[in-house]
């Protein structure tokens, strides 16, 4: 078959367009970050252009690349919804013998470390399978429109299983090309001088630009700001050197720390944690067994992963746990900072 004929090879280019590298892409589509180069280098070859500038961190699209983009991203839609309709039809018949869990969860989760964990539960479970939906609500849920939703804000509302499993810290970070062409940011009043990247959205734990060292709360006035409801974009906008994100937890770059693409600025200052939680209703966690299991599954083990990249994240920025958490024991015990009362944040004037 010719490669240009290949829909992985186009999935490929534009996972690794739209995630900024092969790594992240190599983990969505399930394959080896070397066969998904190799898929790249022979659509190149096949349509002798040259899509992507692959010695620039994240991927830039070329001329001709940019041009293949929408067209190669129509057609692998048009692919998914085929497959999303045979899967249902799939489903149908073979409900008796397996069933399907319907999950929901925020881009930037989801991309990165849902499916992973969704496969590793499969393994364990092999009668189980998931449609995954991204950006839906509790009333989504409360509907019957999904049956799990993965969580970040804090919430505690009547007729809902909530199962905290973790509190992820979140630091400011920008580029190096950032810092060297707009300064250091250091300290929240000086942030009006500055781009600020901000997480907006539903299902998101809106911070009213209000951060803390611990002791003080102060108000960020970004001279500009960007707002944006897909994670995944704020973070290669920060990569790009077009702002300064501070609304996502720490253990989301990783990869970025590593390489030296981004760095925390703003000192300890920080926004408030994102509380992540495992929420069904109360009615599907009493009455259905597969439901109760993967619950009580993914907050375990999910926990357990999410600790270890925010502590992960933290060593690469030489950060400890009292650097970031006002009370050390919100991140021992999550359910504890999940449903203790709130204060009230006042700004500093």
């Amino acid at each position: 078959m010719k490669k240009e004929d290949s829909l992985l090879a186009w999935r490929v280019f534009v996972n690794a367009l739209e995630t900024g590298n092969l790594t992240q892409t190599s983990i969505m589509l399930d394959i080896d970050p070397a066969a998904a180069s190799r898929h790249l280098d022979s659509l190149e070859a096949a349509l002798r252009v040259q899509l992507l500038y692959r010695n620039r961190r994240p991927f830039i699209a070329t001329a001709e690349g940019d041009d293949l983009y929408e067209d190669a991203r129509k057609l692998l839609a048009l692919q998914e919804q085929m497959l999303h309709r045979i899967g249902k039809a799939a489903r149908r018949k073979t409900r008796a013998t397996q069933a399907v869990i319907t999950v929901s969860a925020a881009q930037g989760y989801g991309h990165g470390w849902l499916m992973p964990r969704l496969l590793e539960y499969m393994k364990c479970y092999p009668d189980i399978t998931f449609d995954t939906l991204t950006e839906r609500n509790l009333k989504d849920l409360a509907d019957g429109k999904i049956e799990v939703l993965f969580a970040v804000h804090r919430f505690n509302r009547q007729g809902f299983v909530i199962k905290p499993y973790a509190t992820l810290p979140c630091l400011a970070f920008a580029s190096p090309s950032y810092i060297q062409q707009y300064g250091m940011l250091e300290n929240p009043q000086d942030s009006a001088l500055h781009v600020g990247l901000t997480r907006s959205g539903n299902n998101f734990p809106i911070s009213k630009d209000l951060v803390t060292n611990g002791t003080d709360f102060k108000a960020l006035s970004w001279g500009k700001e960007i707002k944006a409801e897909n994670s995944i974009l704020l973070k290669k906008l920060a990569v790009q050197g077009v702002g300064i994100v501070f609304d996502l937890p720490v253990g989301f770059f990783i990869d970025e720390l590593e390489n030296g693409l981004l760095v925390p600025v703003l000192n300890n200052w920080r926004r408030t944690p994102f509380m992540a939680s495992v929420v069904t209703t109360e009615k599907l966690y009493k009455s259905d067994e597969r439901i109760k299991t993967f619950v009580d599954w993914m907050t375990l083990y999910e926990g357990k992963a999410s600790n270890q990249r925010t502590l992960k994240a933290l060593s690469l920025m030489n950060k400890n746990l009292r650097d970031v958490f006002t009370d050390e024991e919100d991140f021992y015990h999550p359910e504890q900072a999940f449903f203790k009362s709130k204060r009230t944040k006042k700004a500093a004037v």
